[in-house]
């Protein structure tokens, strides 16, 4: 069986969720990452990562896909387009099944020993040869090759980082000749692909046929997290409808002003005066009583995160004003056997056009520091805690900050899901929504008040099973 590497490590197959649910993080205390981040003069002057996340475009994310109608494997790709090559938003032009094949040398160092095999089908090489994208595809195309594969073998981020195609200075000339398909994957990738098939079928691992297309509306991830934290983009999580949607619904429901109290009940910790500004927030409990437009939205997040809806929490609708910031925080949250580990920030709106807008998330404590800038649909999703020998601890490079709305007129608007260790109870998601339905989803505050006083008298667990038995007798 074949199999990409960058070293003499061999790499064995994996799917993006589990590298970046298991991929390690340094682990050291969180006090130690949070001083270092109040010793910076500001959090505008920290280095952060350049260019700025998010780095992939829609119109270039594809789709390589196998297998039959029982069972299908599918795997993010980025087209070279625009850059050269054909685009993927170019529909049938981009489309192409053909059998993939492993170019003898596989870095194209060297003229294909094998270009017979590859007229009419998809040629595959890694970028390790220090040949340039444009070189590669112009190889592939003078061999006959339908498209190109690209997987890249040079970058770090545990395999699944993708390589931008670029055309190099001097190289126009024959980029605009490359008239077929040209797309990068990650290792990660390349090695899912070479295990698709036993190695005594004599295919290299490789699946028959595989199926190139443009991505269109579905949702893609961006690896931003370097050497950590775990922290990773999702591309067209969600519609524009959809983002409209939950804008419309958290403003008829009626949002308030951040007083930094902690609210346990809805994932959220206090903080201390000074650190936001001009931040409004609801809460929207649907729990069971989701209508189809919530099912929906919900059933696409559990299929790209590996979150069950039951170890998810319902939207937190934060809306950032002109000036509007909140400064570097934490989002882990102890309950009692169900800790919430991760958080996913969705941006559902773009700032106006022409301007940056302001509004960035950023990692400070990132390996280097991370600035992701709003886009609608896409969700920033990082986990905030490791589990280390069975006990849940907070990752100290997890903590994030939103910089000020600097758009004149522009209002920041995110909505935001906790994921929890284990499911919330049946009662908590029958109860809680029924008691918010009389305004559209926030919860009385009487709820939210009473929940935290019996966790600090009782102390987490007891208190939250205080809490619980009296949601039954409700």
């Amino acid at each position: 069986m074949a199999s990409f590497s960058r070293t003499r490590t061999i790499f064995f197959p994996s799917t993006l969720c589990f590298v970046l649910l298991l991929a390690p993080s340094p682990s050291y205390f969180a006090s130690g990452a949070a001083s270092r981040v109040r010793q910076r003069k500001s959090l505008a002057d920290l280095p952060y990562a350049s260019p700025p996340y998010p780095r992939r475009l829609t119109e270039q994310a594809a789709v390589i896909e196998w297998g039959n109608s029982a069972v299908i494997s599918a795997l993010d790709a980025v087209s070279s387009a625009p850059a050269f090559g054909v685009h993927a938003s170019d529909g049938a032009f981009f489309e192409v099944e053909a059998t993939p094949v492993i170019g003898r040398p596989n870095d194209g160092s060297s003229p294909l020993e094998n270009a017979d095999e590859v007229e009419g089908n998809m040629l595959v090489l890694t970028n390790g040869g220090g040949k340039s994208a444009v070189k590669m595809a112009t190889m592939a195309q003078a061999a006959g090759a339908a498209a190109l594969m690209v997987v890249n073998i040079l970058d770090g981020e545990g395999g699944d980082a993708v390589a931008a195609l670029k055309v190099l200075k001097g190289e126009e000339a024959a980029a605009a000749k490359v008239e077929i398909p040209v797309v990068s994957v990650s290792l990660a990738s390349g090695n899912e692909l070479t295990s698709a098939s036993q190695p005594e079928e004599g295919r290299d691992g490789l699946p028959e046929r595989i199926r190139l297309y443009a991505a269109g509306d579905r949702p893609f991830f961006e690896d931003v997290s370097g050497d950590g934290p775990v922290a990773y983009l999702i591309h067209d999580v969600l519609t524009e409808e959809e983002c409209d949607g939950l804008i419309a619904d958290a403003s008829a429901v009626g949002l308030k002003s951040y007083d930094g109290k902690p609210n346990w009940l809805e994932g959220t910790d206090g903080a201390k005066e000074g650190t936001w500004k001009n931040l409004e927030r609801t809460y929207l409990w649907k729990g069971l009583f989701k209508n189809l437009r919530y099912k929906t939205m919900e059933e696409r997040i559990e299929q790209v995160t590996g979150f069950t809806a039951d170890q998810t929490s319902d939207f937190q609708v934060d809306k950032f004003s002109e000036s509007g910031h909140f400064s570097p925080r934490y989002d882990h949250v102890l309950n009692a056997g169900r800790e919430q580990v991760a958080t996913m920030i969705i941006f559902l709106n773009d700032p106006p056009d022409g301007s940056d807008g302001g509004g960035e998330i950023v990692l400070p404590s990132a390996d280097p520091p991370l600035k992701i800038r709003p886009k609608r649909g896409m969700a920033l999703v990082v986990h905030g805690a490791l589990d280390d020998t069975k006990r849940w601890e907070v990752d100290s490079q997890s903590i994030r900050a939103d910089m000020p709305v600097s758009g004149e007129g522009w209002e920041k608007w995110t909505a935001t899901k906790y994921f929890r260790t284990g499911p919330d109870p049946l009662v908590r998601r029958i109860v809680l929504p029924a008691l918010s339905a009389p305004t559209g989803g926030r919860l009385p505050g009487f709820v939210a008040v009473a929940f935290d006083v019996l966790v600090k008298r009782l102390g987490w667990e007891r208190g939250v099973r205080a809490f619980d038995f009296l949601l039954m007798v409700v």
